[in-house]
């Protein structure tokens, strides 16, 4: 009588997993797969944002509108307007490096002044302007003054402050005696003229 009861109670456990096992196969038609929905789908529209520089472009210097030929133009300049040169035992031209960096100044001046509509080009070979031509003598001197003067005044435009002026801003005009240049802020000669006021970046 007690192993007949042991059977059946044995049979009423495997009735009851066979029972689960086929329910469970029921409910699940195909194999799970985990979500593929990493974060839930907001409610409303996201706003994208513009992309921010990277650190390269952040960096990156903008280039100088000044081009080589033109610093060249300009070293040209700087030879027929200010080279001291020795003519029959005698000394002539300007002597003093500020005093010849103010000529590449002053042509730089009137290039902020057209604001943009001419390039540095127009302005030194504009008739009856500056003494540039195209065979001038480029020297070594006068290359690394022009070089200096432009790297200057790009400091200068992207905000630095007293990078070296020999010339303020509003000097767009001169002459010249052989000997030394005379600036001016009209075009008509008043006989006012830049004093050498600003300290000279080139004394050592």
């Amino acid at each position: 009588m007690t192993q007949r009861k042991s059977i059946t109670a044995a049979a009423a456990a495997l009735i009851l997993i066979a029972a689960s096992l086929l329910l469970a196969a029921g409910t699940r038609t195909t194999p799970h797969r985990p979500s593929t929905t990493a974060w839930p789908i907001a409610s409303e529209p996201v706003t994208v944002l513009a992309p921010t520089a990277t650190a390269t472009e952040a960096t990156t210097p903008e280039p100088c509108p000044i081009t080589d030929e033109e610093v060249t133009m300009l070293a040209q300049t700087l030879h027929n307007e200010a080279q001291v040169v020795y003519w029959d035992g005698t000394k002539w031209g300007v002597s003093y490096k500020a005093r010849q960096a103010a000529v590449a100044w002053c042509a730089l001046n009137r290039y902020d002044a057209a604001g943009g509509t001419k390039t540095l080009a127009d302005i030194l070979s504009a008739p009856y302007q500056f003494a540039w031509s195209s065979d001038a003598e480029i020297t070594d001197s006068m290359m690394a003054l022009a070089r200096d003067v432009v790297n200057r005044w790009w400091l200068e435009r992207r905000g630095a402050e007293d990078v070296g002026r020999t010339l303020p801003a509003d000097y767009l005009f001169f002459d010249g005696d052989g000997r030394e240049n005379y600036f001016r802020t009209d075009y008509e000669d008043t006989g006012e003229y830049w004093d050498w006021s600003l300290p000279d970046p080139y004394q050592t």
